[in-house]
């Protein structure tokens, strides 16, 4: 909320899997709340049961923010995207076996 008012705002976007590089980039389906929105979730094998996760996301709000709301639409969204880490970690120590096996060649340079 923003001075006790509540903001909220859905989007939805396309997302186009690319197994072989460990990768889903996302953008936004259409306009609303958010003009422009797009970005990536990358896997990077670090270890033999180890990822590191890369996440970019850029946007751009449909209207201009006063300068006053956009620090804090800065720290909502910094929030936002270490909220989805720490979820996907979280979620990460429930998987029986990791969803992702590393290939040989990975597994190699990493030995």
């Amino acid at each position: 909320s923003l001075l006790g008012i509540p903001l909220t705002f859905e989007s939805t976007v396309y997302a186009l899997e690319d197994w072989p590089a460990l990768e889903i980039r996302f953008k936004l389906k259409k306009p609303g709340a958010m003009k422009h929105m797009s970005g990536y979730w990358r896997a990077v094998p670090s270890g033999k049961e180890e990822t590191i996760v890369e996440f970019y996301n850029e946007a751009m709000p449909s209207f201009p923010l006063p300068r006053p709301v956009q620090s804090f639409a800065g720290r909502v969204v910094k929030q936002m995207c270490a909220s989805l880490l720490e979820d996907l970690r979280e979620a990460s120590f429930s998987w029986p076996d990791r969803p992702l096996k590393l290939s040989e060649d990975v597994s190699e340079l990493l030995a």
